[in-house]
């Protein structure tokens, strides 16, 4: 018989819980296992909260007290705090805690005390409460320290938006554009009663767009992975709108202390600085009065990739396949890719090898494989990668066949979430590092030493590093009286 948890009813962390002495004791010496002395209290009223729950939820439910009771992980996880997946382990290996079998983050398992520890004297035990602390609002207390040096910001935008060249700097016309299959192209057509419209054409290849709806007067251009037909003057005046609108929106937003927070279906953390155009951080500021930094992980995403094809008993689907086809990465074109990533040399290395200068194209040709369809015939630039890097490609086809092209790059950023923002950010947060905020893959902070007289950016790679290993590299832009500089 299950009794399943009633998710509208969120558990709270109470003053006073009874449980059976011995079962007390024995969680105890659980969690002394897994935890230092300075965590252990806290891990331990947690475990101990979580067996009194379901100790209290199934009598509640059907008058006995061996009542499995359903709860799902992310709820779990939201209450017990991010290192639940230990307790459970924990009070799992040591016949305290039954768990029915399942990894999923939404599917709902079921959870129920070992009878051998539901008789006994019970005892009274005070827990301390647990203050809100969960990540939503640590963020909003974090963005309250920033602001925006307005004058500065609306100055980049305005030059901006009077500069061809800037407003086409992260874009690719004609020829520079090497991939060949798109998900969608918006053309830009004069014949309608309007004077003109935008079309959506799917799945089709650059070759053939230009074959059937060639305009001498338009020009192909891909910019931010979304491609254009249209004449170059259209573009350029779409362009100046998006950035006069958007990223005013977006400084004002900061200005008027309108705060943004929210996680995507990939866990993925959105607030208003990740919404903030790059070229606005240099008018960050923080109530420190010091500069801006901002600590990127190189070639982020693969290095993702690489971490669960090296990792085959982690929990997801890209690890599972890896271990469930019994694929071998120890071949010496893996381990080639994987010194490129660390050394954040990929994109430059395909790009060369393409005769090309600019390692936005082989950034943009990498992403076309991780993001797109896989093509019955590899287009130019995805053989040349294949050619180096045999083994990469597989283990992306293979996988991309077995489940949707799209699960790879949503999977991709879930873990990259759980790493960054989960893991990292948040054990940041519990020594103390207050100051932090995240873009996806990049870490925003005040450049200053702050605990124990160690770099900001020594303590990020520190706690990257245990969890990633010996795979990733990391540059620290600082942006000083709006001016960026590079620090190696």
């Amino acid at each position: 018989m299950y009794s399943f948890f009633d998710f509208n009813e969120k558990p709270k962390l109470d003053m006073t819980i009874i449980l059976p002495e011995l079962l007390s004791i024995k969680i105890e010496e659980s969690i002394a296992k897994i935890s230092s002395t300075r965590n252990r209290t806290n891990l331990t009223q947690r475990a101990k909260w979580l067996c009194n729950y379901l100790y209290d939820k199934s009598i509640k439910v059907s008058g006995i007290t061996g009542e499995r009771i359903g709860i799902k992980a992310e709820t779990l996880k939201h209450e017990l705090g991010r290192h639940y997946k230990k307790i459970l382990f924990q009070l799992q290996i040591d016949g305290i805690l039954n768990i029915s079998k399942g990894y999923s983050k939404t599917q709902t398992k079921t959870y129920w005390i070992d009878p051998s520890y539901i008789d006994g004297e019970l005892i009274v035990i005070s827990l301390d409460r647990m203050e809100s602390s969960s990540l939503e609002d640590i963020t909003l207390s974090i963005l309250e320290q920033y602001t925006i040096d307005i004058e500065a910001a609306i100055e980049i935008i305005d030059q901006l938006a009077n500069d061809d060249e800037a407003l086409l700097s992260k874009s690719q016309i004609g020829d520079d554009i090497r991939q060949e299959y798109f998900g969608k192209i918006r053309v830009y057509s004069i014949q309608n009663n309007n004077g003109y419209e935008w079309k959506s054409l799917t799945n089709m290849s650059k070759t053939s767009l230009l074959n059937k709806f060639y305009e001498p007067s338009f020009t192909l251009i891909k910019c931010n992975k979304k491609l254009y037909y249209v004449p170059l003057e259209v573009f350029l005046q779409e362009r100046r709108r998006k950035v006069r609108f958007s990223y005013l929106q977006s400084i004002m937003k900061i200005q008027n202390r309108d705060w943004y927070i929210s996680r995507d279906k990939n866990s993925r953390l959105y607030t208003n600085l990740v919404n903030l155009p790059s070229i606005l951080l240099p008018t960050l500021r923080h109530e420190s009065n010091m500069p801006i930094s901002e600590l990127d992980i190189a070639c982020c995403q693969w290095v993702i990739f690489i971490y669960c094809c090296m990792n085959p008993h982690l929990e997801n689907k890209l690890s599972n396949h890896i271990l469930e086809h019994n694929i071998s990465i120890d071949t010496d074109d893996f381990k080639h890719f994987c010194k490129l990533v660390k050394s954040g040399e990929l994109y430059k290395f395909i790009a060369n090898n393409l005769g090309e200068s600019s390692r936005d194209i082989g950034k943009s040709l990498t992403f076309e494989i991780l993001f797109g369809k896989v093509y019955k015939e590899d287009s130019e630039g995805i053989a040349l990668i294949r050619s180096y890097f045999p083994t990469v490609l597989s283990i992306i086809h293979s996988f991309k066949k077995t489940y949707s092209y799209r699960t790879l790059p949503n999977l991709l950023q879930s873990v990259e979430s759980d790493i960054i923002v989960d893991t990292v950010l948040l054990e940041l947060y519990e020594e103390g590092y207050t100051m932090i905020l995240t873009k996806h893959d990049s870490f925003i902070y005040p450049n200053f030493i702050e605990i124990d007289n160690t770099d900001i950016k020594d303590v990020i790679h520190n706690r990257l590093f245990v969890i990633l290993g010996d795979i990733f590299s990391y540059r620290v832009k600082t942006y000083p009286h709006n001016v960026a500089h590079f620090e190696k």
